[in-house]
């Protein structure tokens, strides 16, 4: 699944405290 892929690899490159704590997608 590419979305699965695409947040492993970004919350690996810029953790969740970056957003706040919330996973990328959500804090779009």
């Amino acid at each position: 699944d590419y979305a699965t892929e695409w947040l492993w690899f970004y919350n690996h490159e810029r953790p969740h405290t970056a957003n706040g704590g919330k996973p990328p997608l959500m804090a779009a």
